[in-house]
C-alpha cells in the first residue's frame, strides 16, 4: 500500500481527528501551569524567581526527556507509548492539585515533564508516516489544531474552575477528560490494527543517515528558530503576570486572555503547514521568525483594550505558523526509522531553551522590571531576524 492510499484510508476512519483529540488532551494537562501561575504564586507566596523555577521544573524535564524517549519511540510501539504518556500526565496533573506545598508541586511537575516527553517524538513521526511530502504539512497542521484548541480553551476552562472552586480543583478535574480521550484513541488505533512495524512498512523506504548530515542540512535554520523560541517561551511564561501586574487585570481574566495568543495558533498552525506544502517550508519559517520581534514590541506598548488584544492575536499567529512547517521539514529530510530520535532532539532544544528562559527572565524581571525586560526581548528578536535576512541565501 502506498503512502497516499494509506493516508486516505486512515483519514476515512478518523485517524486525523484521533490525533487532534490526544494533542488537545495532552496540553489540557500540561497547559494549566502558566495561566494559573498568579493564583499558585499567591497561594504559595512566591517571588518572580520562584515562579519561574516552577515553570522551569516542568519545561526542563519535558525537554530533556524528549531525547531518550525519542530514541525509544523509534524502536517501540508508538501508539502504546503515546497512551502511557497521556495517562502519566493526567495523573501527575492531579498530583499537582493535591500537593500540600511548593516543593511537592515542583516534584509533580518534574514527573509530568518526564512522562509528557513521550508525546511529540511519538505522535508527529507516527502521523507523518501516513502522508506524502506534498500533503504532510497540511496533516501536521491539522494535528496542530488539537494542541492550539487546548491552548485556547485550557486557560479559559482552568480560569473558570479556579474562580469557582480554586486552582487545585482545576488540576484535579480537567485531567479526567485526558483519561477518557486516551481510551478513545486506543480504541481507534486498535480498530486500525496498527502496530509500530505495520506503520513503518507504509513509510517511504530510505536508508539511515548520519545525524551529522541532518545537522548540516537543518542546523542553522533550526538554531535561529530555537533562539526565537527561547524569546517567545520566556515571554509566554510571564504573560499572565504581565497582565496582572502592568494592566491590573484580575488573575482569572488574565488566565482567559492568555488563551488568545495560543488560540491564534488554531489558525496560524494549519495555515503555516498548508502554505508550506505550496510554497516550501523555509519561506514560511523565515517569515514567521521575522514577524515575531515587531509584534512582541507592539504587545509591550499597546494599552489595555482592543489594541492589546490584537497584539496578542498577531503574536500568536506569528510564532505558531512556523511550527508545522518546521516539523514537516524535519520529517521530509530525516528517514522514517530515525524521525523520533531526531525530532526528540529538536523538541529538546526548543523546550529546554524555554525552560531556561523562564528562570532567566524571572531573574531579569526581579532586577530590571517587567516592561523593561519585555521590551529588551522584543528588540533582541528583531536583531536575530535581521541576522536571518543576512544569511538567507545560505539556508
Amino acid at each position: 500500500m502506498n503512502t497516499a492510499k494509506g493516508s486516505s484510508a486512515a483519514t476515512r476512519v478518523g485517524l486525523l481527528p484521533a490525533f487532534a483529540l490526544i494533542h488537545f488532551s495532552h496540553h489540557l494537562c500540561t497547559g494549566m501551569l502558566v495561566p494559573l501561575l498568579p493564583l499558585i504564586r499567591s497561594d504559595f507566596g512566591l517571588n518572580y524567581f520562584q515562579s519561574g523555577l516552577l515553570v522551569s521544573s516542568f519545561n526542563v524535564t519535558y525537554g530533556i526527556s524528549q531525547i531518550p524517549l525519542g530514541r525509544l519511540a523509534d524502536r517501540a510501539n508508538k501508539p502504546l507509548l503515546l497512551a502511557l504518556g497521556l495517562w502519566g500526565v493526567a495523573f501527575t496533573a492531579m498530583a499537582v492539585g493535591l500537593s500540600p506545598g511548593y516543593y511537592i508541586a515542583i516534584a509533580s511537575f518534574i514527573a509530568m515533564g518526564v512522562l509528557g516527553g513521550t508525546y511529540h517524538p511519538s505522535s508527529v513521526p507516527l502521523l507523518s508516516q501516513f502522508y506524502s511530502r506534498e500533503r504532510r504539512g497540511q496533516a501536521l497542521g491539522f494535528h496542530f489544531i488539537g494542541g492550539n484548541a487546548s491552548f485556547l480553551l485550557t486557560p479559559v476552562l482552568s480560569g473558570l474552575i479556579a474562580q469557582m472552586a480554586g486552582w487545585r480543583t482545576a488540576f484535579i478535574a480537567m485531567p479526567l477528560f485526558t483519561l477518557l480521550s486516551t481510551l478513545v484513541f486506543v480504541a481507534i488505533m486498535k480498530g486500525q490494527g496498527l502496530t509500530a512495524s505495520e506503520v513503518a512498512a507504509r513509510a517511504e523506504a530510505k536508508e539511515r543517515v548520519p545525524l551529522g548530515e541532518v545537522v548540516r542540512v537543518l542546523g542553522v535554520l533550526v538554531g535561529i528558530s530555537g533562539f526565537t523560541a527561547l524569546i517567545t517561551s520566556g515571554v509566554n511564561s510571564f504573560l499572565p503576570l504581565y497582565l496582572v501586574d502592568k494592566h491590573g487585570v484580575a488573575p482569572s481574566l488574565a488566565a482567559m486572555m492568555i488563551g488568545l495568543t495560543s488560540g491564534a495558533g488554531g489558525v496560524g498552525g494549519p495555515a503555516g503547514g498548508a502554505l508550506s506544502d505550496r510554497i516550501g517550508r523555509k519561506p514560511v519559517i523565515m517569515t514567521s521568525i521575522i514577524l515575531v520581534g515587531p509584534l512582541l514590541y507592539l504587545l509591550t506598548v499597546a494599552p489595555f483594550g482592543p489594541g492589546l488584544i490584537a497584539a496578542f492575536l498577531l503574536f500568536g499567529l506569528a510564532q505558531t505558523s512556523r511550527m508545522p512547517a518546521m516539523e514537516s521539514l524535519i520529517m521530509d529530510v530525516v528517514p522514517a526509522q530515525q524521525r523520533s530520535t531526531v525530532f526528540g532532539f529538536y523538541f529538546f532544544l526548543t523546550t529546554e531553551m524555554g525552560g531556561i528562559a523562564s528562570t532567566a527572565v524571572g531573574l531579569l524581571i526581579d532586577w530590571m522590571g517587567l516592561n523593561t525586560v519585555f521590551t529588551l526581548l522584543a528588540l533582541t528578536a528583531v536583531a536575530s531576524s535581521s541576522l536571518l535576512l543576512l544569511i538567507r541565501g545560505k539556508l
